[in-house]
């Protein structure tokens, strides 16, 4: 049986460089579209082929400008407060006041991860006090009853992932405290894991099996079902080039294709963001946690 027709490669181009206008604020030129699209030279299937699969992929990516990362900090806020007023008694003026000496918000994570840097644009949007935030969880006031990170992915489970390490970390520095987790994007299994353990979570966009790239209920490949083992095995091939044989379709393998303005989730397919031996669409910036940070300086001095 004859395979559905993928939109012409031209068209597939003209519609990502409208939407790297209106969404992307022009992030992507057309040079920088050309270049990696050279990435793709036919090792899996006929270059044009593979050409076309990499920009249906691009077409479908979802891309969170700052416009669209303040709003949902704004809804996140909005979701904690409605969450803490119907558990209160008395007038909501009251009730914000006694959440603001009650509550202290700290990013999940590191200084310089991306819970840190999203945390910013949270205070700001919601114009909260310097004083309701806090970098350092030693020494707490007595006063402070609720811990509450905030963070912008939060997609893994299991005792392993890095979100769970982290809070069992500083476990020993809140104690008995309350700890809520909010996070612009989860997966609904990475929600169920942390309540499981006791956790309370409050998100904006919760991820399903239908927004993995290549799940049997992937909206993706809805209308182009056909193409989807093509596209797959593509992505494996040149995943485990430039990133890893265990998990070619982005850590744990996935399959998720989405990114912000500020970076890219490693969990989001690698041929839009890796730069080993291959030229990204997007950026990701990673995480260093050795003794290296400033080994790159010498080319500034």
């Amino acid at each position: 049986m004859a395979k559905s027709k993928f939109p012409d490669k031209n068209l597939l181009i003209n519609q990502i460089m409208i939407t790297s206008e209106l969404v992307w604020r022009n992030n992507i030129t057309r040079q920088k579209l050309d270049s990696w699209l050279s990435n793709f030279k036919g090792e899996v299937f006929a270059e044009k082929y593979e050409h076309e699969l990499a920009l249906w992929l691009l077409v479908n990516f979802v891309y969170y400008n700052e416009s669209e990362v303040k709003h949902l900090c704004s809804m996140l806020f909005r979701e904690f407060i409605h969450s803490n007023l119907i558990q209160e008694e008395g007038e909501i003026p009251e009730c914000l006041v006694q959440l603001n000496k009650k509550v202290r918000f700290h990013f999940l994570g590191r200084s310089g991860e991306s819970g840190a840097f999203l945390l910013y644009y949270f205070r700001k949007e919601n114009k909260l006090s310097i004083r309701s935030f806090i970098s350092d969880l030693d020494n707490l006031d007595d006063d402070v009853e609720e811990i509450v990170y905030v963070d912008d992915v939060t997609l893994s489970t299991g005792k392993q992932s890095q979100a769970y390490k982290y809070l069992v970390e500083d476990q020993k520095k809140i104690k008995n405290r309350k700890i809520t987790i909010l996070t612009l994007i989860a997966s609904s299994k990475a929600i169920d894991f942390l309540k499981s353990q006791g956790y309370h979570i409050i998100n904006c966009i919760t991820l399903h099996e239908r927004d993995r790239c290549f799940s049997d209920d992937s909206n993706i490949f809805h209308s182009h079902r056909d193409h989807q083992n093509d596209c797959k095995k593509m992505m494996e091939y040149y995943g485990k080039k430039i990133y890893s044989a265990n998990f070619p379709l982005g850590y744990n393998n996935s399959e998720y294709s989405f990114g912000f303005f500020y970076n890219t989730p490693d969990n989001t397919l690698p041929i839009f963001w890796s730069n080993n031996n291959w030229t990204p669409i997007i950026e990701r910036y990673e995480k260093n946690y050795g003794n290296t940070e400033y080994s790159t300086l010498g080319r500034f001095l």
